[in-house]
């Protein structure tokens, strides 16, 4: 069995290949086909995408947990992925009847039957690709590499037919080939590895957790994207502006560390299933120790430069996004713990429908404070809002774990790197009134900000997870530490 450093190395590649992906193409992309014909594209693949939500979402949860704790038994393991495959069949047959619905009613989505064409066969190769069932399995190192080659399949054929505005059907036909391809080199490669047992027992034990969790992700998804809709209707676009801006650098970051969790969940339902209770706790201590040596560096930092970093992402007309920013960057210790307690506790423990309830709530109260202080406060408001639903899903969800495992977070260590990392962000601050290239602050900071951080953590705090990382890209040695 592979590392959870090593899954999380390929899964970081992996993360990093889509941003590449996406700075490599869309630039090109957004100049040969123009604003009209990309926001077609994207009209049309955000409708598709939101029916494939429908269809899949629950799987990447529900279905990852299942398999990883089957895994190790060859017949309970097929019987698992036919009953999981057979709930996403009735989920995306469902999908695909609501899509077409919507195709009738919609006039601004049947202005576009080629495109909603290409649309249909996205749906039904997600439904395909079964990746949740290589995920269970943790073969993150497969996952990596045939996502690599098929992406960079599809930059060389983005720059080789896609020519002028006209071709933007060339230019959806391939981003939905990209996961065409990803399911047929599953299919291929999985072969020996898939054995379909059909019986109602496999498959129908599935659809309670399937809607749980899917309606856990769609309130999750919603108080998220709710706020953006919003802060539209009761401002104006320019506030949407700032508060967009503000979160793409705090998107980056918190996409990598979603890189961890994700190779978490697996390793976690199989310990659980395994019954390895003292190994489960081990970890969770070692995700949360790592969580918060890696994070406070980081939120620090990055309240400092929060001016330049706007500067560099916006420039000086997004000046209304430096408060915003300053604001959610605290949010990587709260959802981070929010990720740890749900992924690595909460499911593998099936605390399903308790998961939806919680998302529930934090959704109703996103809705309220909205209510409250989106008009008056603008963007600023919509970050507020932002924050008082994160903490109260890591509220419930604490109070949910803390019934099922002698976990408590670390507040105390919390504490004392918070204060050990104050001079560095006094340091940071002080720059301002020496350096006035917003760039050079920049590029000065983050390189004193990494150079403190290695130092700290080196010769203080020595949390073991990160020296190791240290050790690996910066190749220092007297770190002895075993993988998992």
């Amino acid at each position: 069995m592979p590392s959870l450093k090593t899954n999380f190395i390929y899964n970081f590649i992996l993360t990093g290949s889509n941003y590449l992906m996406a700075l490599a193409v869309f630039p090109y992309i957004s100049r040969v086909l123009g604003p009209e014909n990309v926001g077609i594209v994207n009209f049309v693949d955000s409708t598709i995408d939101y029916f494939i939500m429908l269809s899949t979402m629950g799987m990447m949860f529900v279905g990852v947990r299942e398999i990883a704790s089957a895994k190790n038994n060859p017949e309970r393991l097929s019987s698992t992925f036919s009953g999981l495959f057979i709930v996403n069949l009735i989920f995306t047959i469902l999908s695909l009847l609501a899509l077409g619905t919507a195709y009738i009613f919609i006039p601004a989505l049947s202005k576009y039957p080629e495109m909603v064409f290409i649309g249909v066969i996205k749906l039904i190769f997600k439904f395909l690709l079964i990746e949740w069932f290589f995920l269970g399995l943790e073969d993150f190192k497969y996952i990596s590499i045939r996502s690599l080659i098929i992406k960079l399949i599809f930059v060389i054929g983005v720059f080789v037919w896609v020519r002028q505005p006209s071709d933007y059907e060339k230019y959806y036909i391939l981003l939905v080939g990209i996961l065409v391809a990803g399911a047929i080199a599953n299919w291929e490669y999985g072969r020996k590895k898939i054995k379909f047992i059909f019986n109602n027992s496999s498959w129908k034990s599935h659809i309670r957790p399937f809607l749980y969790i899917t309606s856990y992700t769609l309130c999750v998804n919603m108080y998220n994207s709710f706020n953006v809709m919003f802060l539209g209707i009761a401002t104006n676009e320019t506030e949407v502006g700032y508060y967009t801006t503000a979160l793409k650098m705090f998107a980056v970051i918190i996409a990598f560390y979603y890189a961890f969790t994700g190779v978490a969940l697996p390793r976690m339902s199989a310990l659980l299933s395994e019954k390895n209770i003292d190994e489960f706790i081990n970890l969770i201590h070692r995700t949360t120790n790592t969580l918060i040596a890696l994070s406070i560096p980081i939120i620090i930092s990055g309240i400092c430069l929060a001016p330049q970093i706007i500067f560099i992402i916006g420039g000086p007309k997004f000046n209304g996004s430096i408060i915003p920013m300053i604001l959610i960057f605290p949010l990587l210790i709260i959802t981070g713990y929010n990720k740890i307690l749900i992924d690595q506790i909460m499911m593998p423990y099936k605390k399903d429908k308790i998961l939806m309830r919680n998302a529930a709530i934090s959704a109703i109260i996103t809705i309220v404070l909205n209510i409250l202080l989106a008009k008056s406060l603008g963007a600023v408001g919509t970050a507020i809002v932002w924050i008082g639903a994160e903490i109260t899903l890591l509220i419930l969800s604490m109070k949910t774990v803390v019934n099922l495992l002698p976990i408590k977070f670390p507040i105390y260590d919390l504490i004392k790197q918070v204060i050990i990392y104050i001079p560095m962000g006094i340091c940071l601050w002080y720059m301002g009134h020496l350096i006035n290239n917003n760039y050079i602050h920049f590029a000065v900071g983050a390189l004193f900000t990494a150079i403190y951080f290695i130092i700290i953590q080196y010769k203080y705090i020595k949390t073991p997870d990160v020296n190791n990382m240290i050790k690996k890209f910066t190749s220092i040695r007297h770190i002895d530490n075993k993988a998992v």
